[in-house]
């Protein structure tokens, strides 16, 4: 997706809330759907001196079980939460999550579960249930696209996005490169010299982004 439809997904407000969470967590994070889905509050680390938080990307749910699993490399990564995200995600820990579950969060709940049932009353939710289906993502991530009129796209389309996105900042590509792609291998890892973390959060406030519409203050 070129940057355009990216601030375009991401500032529309006719999109739920949930699922706008959602395409910042695909857009921002380069993770795969898998991934995404299987991301849990707790997986926001935080860090002791003023850097940017760490979303841990350690597991995937599988696309037939939908059971826990481990990566698809076995080796999970790090990526520094770019400030838009951190704005969305601080929203969507008080007001947004509320108003979508009717309850808090906690730190075992999925970042963006589906609702674990409603209620007799209009509207009423009854808390967070279990991960989103991939399929529900396919089919939501068109819905949205199609209302802000964008031609279609594939899911995936959007973890190459983050790559294009950081190749125009001048990033530099060892540096974003273990944001979507740990080392599968003893012998590929001489290509992945962790940078330092300092580095990354550096690298990564290189991005800017400006959505159109946004019904957030933008950092």
């Amino acid at each position: 997706m070129p940057r355009a439809e990216v601030e375009v997904l991401l500032g529309e407000p006719s999109i739920k809330p949930r699922w706008m969470m959602m395409w910042f967590l695909l857009l921002l994070t380069g993770a795969r759907v898998s991934e995404v889905i299987a991301l849990r509050w707790c997986d926001l680390l935080d860090e002791e001196t003023p850097l940017l938080r760490r979303v841990s990307i350690a597991r995937q749910i599988h696309h037939q079980t939908r059971e826990v699993a481990p990566l698809k490399t076995e080796n999970c990564r790090e990526v520094p939460e770019h400030p838009l995200l951190r704005t969305v995600l601080d929203w969507w820990a008080g007001e947004g999550w509320l108003a979508e579950y009717g309850c808090a969060p906690t730190p075992t709940d999925f970042l963006v579960p589906v609702r674990a049932g409603t209620g007799r009353r209009r509207g009423a939710r009854v808390g967070a249930g279990g991960p989103l289906w991939q399929q529900a993502v396919w089919d939501a991530l068109q819905r949205d696209l199609e209302a802000c009129g964008i031609k279609a796209h594939r899911i995936h389309d959007l973890r190459h996005t983050l790559a294009s996105l950081c190749a125009d900042a001048g990033m530099e590509e060892n540096v974003a490169a273990r944001w979507t792609h740990a080392p599968s291998s003893q012998t590929a890892r001489h290509l992945y010299a962790v940078p330092s973390w300092e580095r990354q959060c550096a690298e990564m406030r290189k991005l800017k982004l400006a959505p159109r519409r946004f019904r957030l203050p933008l950092p």
